[in-house]
Formats: structure tokens, C-alpha cells, sequence
């Protein structure tokens, strides 16, 4: 009996170094997208902090000049309630509202805007039309 077996061909597949490299370079590239975006979050986080923190420190000075000299008492409730309505009137008097939780209607205001509870109870109201996702 003759022992005649067939031959078959050699597959040749991709080198491993090619195989290496290309995960290598689809590494680097998928972690520095994701780097630039992360550092693009960061900063626009950063520039919003610093913002913040320009508001916050104006108005503890005022609070502070008004606390150390003034010779009245201070309703904090309505210090807080006023404050409130204020900033967001001053953001947008027509597509904004600040609704303390005792005059909060959703029957009256569901139509028109989207509601926001605060901590306190009361709800900031934004105009559907106003909305960044809209």
C-alpha cells in the first residue's frame, strides 16, 4: 500500500508583528480621542467653575457687607426666595420662571414648560421652545 498523501497548501496568514502593530495603532488612536475629548470637557468645566466662582464671590461680598453693617434682621427665607427669582429673571425674564413650591401648578405650567425641583421644593421652569435640546 502506498502511503501517497495529498498535499495541502500552506495557509499563510498576517505576521504577527503586522497584527501587533495595527492593535497598537488603533490603541493610540482610539486613547487620544479620548483624550482630546476628555481635556475639552475638563476645560469647558473649568471655564464654567471659574465663572461661577466670580458670581458666588461678588455676592458673598455683598452678603458680607450687608451682614457686618447693616443694623436690621434678615429674613433668610426671603432672602433665598428673592435671590432665586432675581437670577432667573436676569437670565430671562420671558422663557424662564421660578415657581416656589406653594404656587407650583403642573396642570397650569406642564403645556408650555419643562419643570426643574430644586432641593427646596420650588421649580425652575424653562419654555420648551428654550430648551438647549430642543
Amino acid at each position: 500500500m502506498s502511503d501517497r498523501r495529498e498535499r495541502r497548501p500552506v495557509k499563510k496568514g498576517v505576521p504577527l508583528g503586522v497584527t501587533v502593530t495595527i492593535a497598537a495603532i488603533c490603541s493610540a488612536i482610539a486613547f487620544s480621542g479620548a483624550y482630546v475629548y476628555a481635556m475639552h470637557t475638563f476645560n469647558s468645566k473649568v471655564t464654567d467653575l471659574n465663572e461661577k466662582q466670580r458670581m458666588f464671590t461678588k455676592l458673598y461680598e455683598v452678603d458680607s457687607a450687608v451682614r457686618e453693617n447693616y443694623n436690621g434682621s434678615i429674613d433668610e427665607e426671603t432672602l433665598r426666595e428673592s435671590l432665586s427669582s432675581t437670577y432667573v429673571k436676569s437670565v430671562d425674564n420671558d422663557n424662564i420662571l421660578y415657581v416656589p413650591e406653594s404656587d407650583y401648578n403642573e396642570d397650569k405650567y406642564s403645556k408650555d414648560y419643562k419643570s426643574f425641583k430644586i432641593s427646596d421644593g420650588s421649580y425652575v421652569l424653562i419654555k420648551k421652545s428654550s430648551l438647549k435640546n430642543n
